[in-house]
């Protein structure tokens, strides 16, 4: 305890905690990053269904696997590319008809029909990037022994006779990996002057931005003279 001390007073922990809180944006990114391209390798990468199969199609090309392997990636990312531009071209009626053949496949048809309204409700071209979304507070309980920032959809639901509404609470400080919960009505408050984005900002700060994004209302005013 006495060696504790003595670097708090001598400025020791106090200097490493600068150096900590000065780090903390760039270790905080190249976590975040990290754990993207390792969900995008898991999905691409050469050792999958999909790596394998873009190797394949390079070795129709050249002979050396890791070359094809290049090859195959270069391929594809000019494909959706091409795709691109016919989206944006008079032809759009005719690739909107080809992407829509998943629909009509008896069990694909379910999966892809909910991934294909998530990924409309999350392209910025139409509008609000997470529309259809309001940032709630939500009590722990009746009697109001804190609570927590999440988001939720529009709409409610009734579990076991009690109103309630779905609600997506995000992690710390990847808030994409969170998760969704029941949650009664009588504990939930919309803050209809917060945005999803920055709910999302908070928690990928750890909390930092806090101070930023939730509106003055809601900040503790200290009253001067005053210990609470």
């Amino acid at each position: 305890m006495k060696f504790v001390k003595w670097i708090w007073k001598k400025g020791i922990l106090g200097t490493f905690l600068s150096g900590t809180f000065a780090l903390l944006p760039i270790v905080l990114t190249i976590g975040v990053i990290a754990w993207l391209s390792n969900w995008v390798i898991s999905i691409v990468g050469p050792t999958t269904l999909i790596g394998r199969a873009l190797k394949s199609l390079g070795l129709h090309f050249v002979t050396n696997e890791t070359t094809a392997a290049i090859l195959g990636y270069v391929l594809v990312i000019v494909g959706v590319w091409a795709v691109g531009l016919l989206v944006k071209s008079k032809l759009k009626h005719v690739v909107k008809d080809l992407l829509d053949l998943p629909n009509r496949l008896p069990v694909v048809s379910s999966i892809y029909g909910t991934v294909e309204q998530v990924v409309h409700m999350l392209k910025k071209d139409e509008g609000d990037s997470m529309k259809g979304m309001q940032v709630v507070y939500c009590n722990w309980g009746d009697d109001k022994a804190g609570g927590f920032l999440a988001l939720s959809p529009v709409g409610g639901y009734v579990m076991d006779k009690e109103p309630c509404r779905i609600v997506y609470i995000p992690t710390s400080p990847v808030p994409m990996s969170g998760g969704c919960v029941f949650w009664p009505n009588r504990l939930v408050k919309v803050l209809s002057k917060m945005r999803p984005d920055e709910v999302m900002q908070i928690y990928l700060s750890l909390g930092v931005l806090a101070p930023q994004v939730i509106p003055e209302e809601f900040h503790h005013k200290e009253v001067e003279g005053s210990d609470v």
